[in-house]
């Protein structure tokens, strides 16, 4: 999730920015969002069972094992 507050940028425009940031090999680990929080989402998508893809977010490191989460 990315929370962009009174944005007068069109959807697409934002999808725009978000691409011009971001390095195709880097995709495959990390995406940056120029604007908004977060702006750097640190993921595994070959995360084993039982852990959370996410790995960061902004350089903070993430309790990934969400079988032992609390609702």
């Amino acid at each position: 999730m990315v929370v962009i507050e009174k944005s007068e940028l069109k959807p697409d425009e934002i999808l725009t920015m978000i691409a011009q940031a971001n390095d195709v090999k880097q995709l495959k680990k990390q995406i940056k969002i120029p604007f908004g929080t977060p702006q750097i989402i640190a993921y595994d998508v070959n995360a084993p069972k039982g852990k959370w893809v996410i790995k960061s977010v902004d350089g903070a490191e993430q309790d990934r094992k969400y079988d032992k989460w609390k609702n």
